[in-house]
């Protein structure tokens, strides 16, 4: 893979990532390059990278010191070039940092870098053998105005503006190619600090745009959180006042069934006191009957069937009336019980809807942001954060305890337990005085707990078995 050195820069700052090469140290090599592709330096380095492609923590080589100052190594395409590796580094102690490329005649990794070289597929701008400052005329240490050299023998440019050659011979040529030499590095470090600017300008607006999409994403999820918590405000609110009407109904509901008890319980001493009485008037009737008849002579059974048949008939029709009372109460008890059972099955139908999730919207915004890195995380003892998934968080707001315990694959007391221990670490053992041990102890994962041990100093192990009351365990 080929890559210009700002891309390079982008890497090294951890904007983008290589995920083709996760967990790989790879053999890279820097190469500078004039504008004819030609390599004018080269670092063989290594690079390693950890499990999502980005740069692994304390990488940090100074290429371009290395490349400025490597020494003058084997020449390419008939030019010696500046080499740093492993066998020769200008900085000793970075060496284990270089690799070795092979310079065999059968397999030369330095041919096979020029050739890559040359393919140009980044697409650098590539100086034509026409921009290369024209060589015009020539020039002797006698030439006049024309052009040429001028009283102290030392080259000059011409009117047009080229450096002049004509008739140069000696020393005159070598300091004309020594100018024409100078002219051309210039150009090529212009060209190289004008690329360089705009890569450097191309990535600040690159990572300015990041910035500002990172601060967007975080406007989003603030008032999207500010949407959730209004909505569970609100929904919070409407649910108490529910609550609190559906509590006054039920309390005016068993204060009329405390009454109907009452009154019906007053109807049946009623009931009872008048049948007693009924019973004393009919055996005083009795014997004033049976005391006439015998003064005047009367049929006393005769009369007395005929008395107690009447009173008979007074007594069921006066019961009949009062079974009737009683049913009748008794029907208006059952249907306040009913009401008061309905009741009851509403509010505990509104606590189960009031512990759901408020709005699904926010669940769509947590999706949205975890598609875009962001996580959610609870905090435990001993474990430290837990990442729940967006799609998890109904269940865990539903019930947390019950989410935390099936993440980790225990029951639900079990789990219970190890968190209430984890709050307070000491010793659960209580003396026969009543007073708790109290000695701090280790707390471990929820995995390793066990009653009686796990919640216990080295002194009392083993002893109750644990006190599972003192965690809420029946």
């Amino acid at each position: 893979k080929e890559m210009e050195y700002g891309e390079f820069e982008a890497v090294l700052d951890g904007v983008v990532s290589e995920s083709d090469y996760a967990g790989d140290e790879c053999q890279a090599v820097f190469a500078k390059l004039d504008t004819r592709l030609n390599i004018l330096s080269a670092v063989f380095f290594l690079i390693e990278f950890d499990g999502d492609g980005a740069l692994k923590l304390g990488w940090n080589l100074p290429l371009e010191q290395l490349a400025e100052t490597a020494a003058y190594g084997p020449q390419i395409n008939g030019a010696t070039i500046r080499l740093a590796c492993s066998s020769q580094c200008p900085i000793p102690w970075l060496a284990n940092e270089l690799w070795e490329p092979e310079l065999s005649a059968q397999n030369n990794t330095l041919k096979l870098l020029a050739a890559q070289a040359k393919q140009n597929r980044l697409g650098l701008y590539v100086e034509q053998a026409s921009k290369i400052p024209p060589v015009v005329g020539l020039a002797t240490r006698e030439t006049g105005a024309d052009g040429g050299a001028d009283s102290d023998g030392v080259p000059r440019l011409n009117p047009a503006g080229d450096i002049s050659l004509q008739n140069a011979t000696g020393v005159d040529y070598q300091r004309v190619v020594e100018a024409l030499t100078d002219r051309e590095e210039m150009l090529r470090a212009n060209l190289r600090q004008k690329r360089k600017e705009e890569r450097d300008q191309a990535l600040i607006k690159q990572r300015d745009n990041m910035a500002s999409g990172i601060k967007k994403l975080r406007a989003q999820l603030v008032s999207a959180k500010n949407r959730y918590q209004q909505e569970l405000d609100r929904v919070q609110r409407q649910h108490a006042r529910i609550l609190e009407e559906l509590s006054q109904k039920i309390d005016r509901g068993a204060q009329q069934l405390l009454a109907l008890e009452k009154k019906n319980a007053d109807l049946v001493d009623e009931n009872r006191t008048l049948t007693e009485q009924a019973e004393l008037l009919r055996a005083q009737h009795e014997d004033n009957i049976a005391k006439m008849a015998e003064q005047n002579g009367f049929d006393h059974d005769t009369l007395r069937k005929h008395m107690r048949r009447e009173l008979q008939a007074k007594l069921i029709e006066h019961t009949s009336e009062l079974e009737s009372k009683l049913e009748l109460k008794e029907v208006e008890a059952n249907y306040r019980e009913e009401k008061i059972k309905r009741l009851q099955r509403d509010i505990a139908e509104l606590k189960s809807n009031a512990t759901e999730t408020p709005s699904a919207d926010f669940l769509h915004e947590a999706e949205r942001f975890e598609s875009h890195g962001m996580h959610f995380l609870v905090s435990l003892p001993v474990l430290g954060p837990v990442r729940i998934p967006a799609s998890e968080l109904a269940a865990y707001r539903l019930d947390a305890s019950a989410y935390l315990a099936s993440r980790h694959g225990l029951q639900r007391e079990v789990f219970d337990a190890w968190w209430q221990h984890s709050k307070n670490p000491v010793c659960g053992h209580k003396h026969a005085d009543g007073r708790l041990c109290g000695t701090p102890v280790k707390a471990g994962k929820p995995q390793d707990f066990e009653f009686g041990y796990s919640d216990r100093c080295a002194d009392h192990e083993g002893e109750d078995f644990g006190d599972l009351r003192q965690y809420g365990v029946s």
